[in-house]
This record gives structure tokens, sequence and C-alpha cells, in this order.
């Protein structure tokens, strides 16, 4: 369940209390509670438990392994790239009017390229409470468009639904169709198909996920398609969208697809024509994604601990397209075909998410750990959480308009409140609780690592030193 979004505020208290475990897109983070979490000594290591952290561990997977979940990174980058130019001597931000004229149009194509990828993430009307089954699809209509990134131009095709009651017409809505409901509704059948593989009964799953925006694929479709898949299936179709520049309009088409070639070709048929066309049209332009990361990363070259933590996270991207360009299933291919301990082997043996668990009843109950056969390196892990710590301060001012000055910015968690222990937490717990970027001071050190993001952060003088 990924967590932040450019609508709703960042993980914060509530969402921590009421959610079993989250993912914070682009800034690779996992968070489980304690309850649920898989890994917590105290815990059975149940198939539920497993469960929970496979869906987050998805979300962290398709993040940097698929074309639109990297074009995601790297559109996160290049804003970040910009939201460092409003970052005054005193840690403040001056919002988007501290931009040029030339950096001001570059913001503006970044978020539209932004709100392309993801799509939206509020649904479209109150369907918490309604079966997928009850959805129809009454439009659906496509917005061309051209991004030029650093090493290529891109011709989009933004893809926005209208979705009605099908008892009830007049009970309607429209939203974007993009990674945020595709990845949650992947994450959501993978889960189905883990159940599968251990013989376990999936109907528990279908009560715990509403259908926004777990469902929201399968229902979208089924409407147009006319067709029903196996939880298997329908990953297989998700994936192969989101291995696209325009992950909503991929999906769309292959459902128009199903629709006229229902006939002559089964499912798997036409899954595997669509996987070898997608693989080529990978490999293809991986090497120019590759190169965009690099771009991107090196804009941060003049600030050593931020550069060396996000080319970590573009290792992990070239690693997982290795494999993805291989094999397009090839996660899916495993949990079917795994018992729990061939699960644990694939997450240790692929670059390993930052895990945050909480190991108690309180807020400061909190521990960092990684799956992997041994520890990173202290500095890797220093270089994260400081790197982490900038996109947590940079997306809190980031809104579908822009770049806000730091008054407007949205309060909210610091993503290590309750894992550095520092005196901070105990003095000040509502800056690490509200306001994190307040953890800096410009006349003391370095501090905390969220202290630290900010001081690196800083690239413009303060007005009253102008």
């Amino acid at each position: 369940m990924a967590s932040v979004s450019f609508e709703t505020p960042l993980l914060d208290e509530q969402l921590a209390a009421t959610t079993l475990g989250t993912y914070a897109p682009n800034h690779a983070i996992i968070r489980l509670s304690q309850d649920a979490s898989f890994w917590l000594e105290e815990n059975e290591p149940t198939l539920d438990r497993l469960a929970v952290f496979v869906h987050e561990y998805a979300h962290y997977l398709h993040n940097f392994s698929t074309t639109s979940g990297i074009y995601g990174f790297v559109a996160t980058l290049r804003l970040l790239a910009l939201f460092i130019n409003t970052v005054d001597e005193t840690g403040k931000s001056l919002g988007a009017s501290a931009l040029s004229a030339e950096a001001s149009r570059e913001l503006a194509a970044i978020v539209d390229w932004r709100l392309h990828l993801s799509g939206s993430y509020s649904q479209p009307f109150d369907m918490a409470r309604m079966a997928q089954t009850e959805l129809q699809v009454v439009d659906v209509s496509r917005h061309a468009a051209t991004i030029d990134l650093s090493v290529q131009t891109l011709s989009i095709h933004r893809v926005s639904i209208t979705l009605a009651k099908a008892s009830d017409p007049t009970i309607a809505g429209s939203f974007f169709l993009g990674t945020h409901v595709l990845m949650e509704g992947l994450a959501w059948e993978i889960e189905r198909i883990l159940f599968a593989s251990q013989g376990a009964d999936s109907g528990m799953l279908d009560s715990r996920f509403p259908t926004w925006p777990y469902k929201a694929p399968r229902a979208i479709f089924e409407s147009i398609a006319k067709h029903s898949l196996s939880p298997e299936q329908m990953a297989q179709v998700v994936l192969l969208s989101l291995l696209n520049t325009d992950p909503g309009d991929a999906f769309i088409a292959i459902a128009d697809i199903f629709l006229g070639n229902a006939l002559s070709e089964s499912p798997d048929q036409i899954i595997e024509r669509l996987r070898d066309v997608t693989l080529k049209e990978l490999n293809s332009i991986k090497s120019a994604m590759i190169k965009s990361l690099t771009i991107e990363t090196d804009r941060f070259s003049s600030k050593p601990t931020i550069h060396r933590g996000l080319k970590a996270m573009m290792k992990w991207a070239i690693e997982f397209l290795e494999v993805r360009s291989g094999d397009a299933f090839f996660e899916l291919n495993t949990i079917r075909a795994a018992d729990r301990d061939d699960l644990v082997e694939m997450f240790k043996k692929f670059p390993p998410c930052p895990i945050i668990q909480e190991t108690g009843p309180h807020s400061q109950d909190l521990e960092l750990f990684f799956i992997a056969d041994r520890d990173p390196d202290h500095q890797i892990v220093n270089d994260l959480g400081v790197t982490q710590s900038l996109l947590h301060f940079a997306s809190a001012h980031t809104n579908m308009r822009g770049i806000v000055p730091t008054p407007q910015a949205r309060e909210g968690l610091c993503t290590f409140s309750g894992v550095c222990k520092l005196p901070l937490t105990v003095s000040s717990p509502e800056v690490c609780r509200r306001r994190p970027w307040e953890s800096f001071a410009p006349q003391e050190g370095t501090g905390c690592w969220y202290a630290s993001g900010v001081r690196l952060a800083r690239s413009v003088k303060s007005n009253s030193s102008q």
C-alpha cells in the first residue's frame, strides 16, 4: 500500500497506526507494523504476514524494474534538482517563486509528466464499498503530449477513464489511469498468486482490500475486454502495461486486444505474443533509460552524500532491468513455484530495500534493517538515510501545481523518527512528527539524517542576506 502521493500527506502517525505496511514510491523504503511484520522474531511467520511484505516489496520491485516505475524515479530526481534551487541558507524553501522563468517552465513539464505516469490517487466517486463487478467503463479518452528528456523525446498518451456504477449510471466519475492504481492492483493479484501457490484460500484477501485502488484494474479490464483472467494472467497484463512509458494507455490497449482476439487466441497466447513484443521494446530503450538515470543522478555530483545515495538506488534499477529484460515475469514465476524459504532467498538475491519495522507499541519502538546475507556498508546506509530524508523534504513541498514555500509544506512524520534515537526525538518530538525539516539548525553540525538532508539541499541565499 503506497504511502506517498502528490495529493495526500506523507507517511504520518495516523497512516502508520492504521495500515499493515507501506512503501514510499521513489523513496525506496518499506514500513511494516508490529503485528503484520513477517520478520519480527516474536511473530509467527504466517502466510498472511508474508503476503503483507510481498505486497510492499512488489511496489519496490516495480518501482525499480519497470519502464514507468524507473521513469517515475527519473522525474522525481529532476524535480529534486529544481527543489534544491529554492532552498535558502536557513534550510527553508522559498517555493517556485525562487526559480527562473526557464526553470519554472521545466517544473510545470515535470509535474505534468509525473501526473501522466502516476495517474490519479483519489477515487472518482465513493467506490470503497462496491464490488468490482458493479463497475463499468463508460468512456476512455486520450490526451497526446511530448516530454523532452535529457537523452530522448517521448510521445505520451495520457488516459482518462470514466467509471460508473453498473446498476445506476448516474453514479460516475473520471480519473487518470497510471502507475498508482496499476501497481496497487498488481500487488493485490500477486498476493492472490502467493496464497494459491501455498494451497491457501485467497477469499480473505477479497474482504481485506476495497475495490479502489486494488481491484480497479481488474474491473476496468473486464469491462472493456469482456473477459475474466486468472490472478497470474491479470498480473502479467498489468506488468506488460508498466513496461511502457504510457502505462494507462498500454493497459487499455491490451484490454482492447483481448476484446478483438478472444475468439482466435487463448489468454496465454495473447500474453505470450505481447510479452515478446514488449521485451523487444524494453531492450531497445534500456540503454537510454540507464543514461537518463546516470544524467539525473550526476546532477548531484557536487553533493557527495546525496550522489552516493542516488547512485546506490540507480544501481538497483540497473540490476533489476537486467533481470527484467531477460524474463518479463520473473517475480511471478518465483512466487508461483516457490515455497517460503525460496521466496526469502529471492529477496536476499536482489538489491535490498531498506525496511523499517515496529518492534513495540510505542512510536519510538522501531528498527531499520535490510534483507540480505550481510548488512550493507555503514557508509551506504548513512548515504541512503540522508538521501531518503532529502526526498521526503522535497516531497513535503511538492503538490500538483509545483513547489510551495516551507510555511505551506505538508506536515508529516520524519521517515526515520523512532529509528535514530537522537535527543531531538525526546526534547522536541513535535519536530520529528510534524516538521522534520526544523531538525536543521544553521549554527549546529550535521545533526540527524534529516538535518543533513536539509543542509545539503541549500542552494540559494536567504532573503535577509541578499
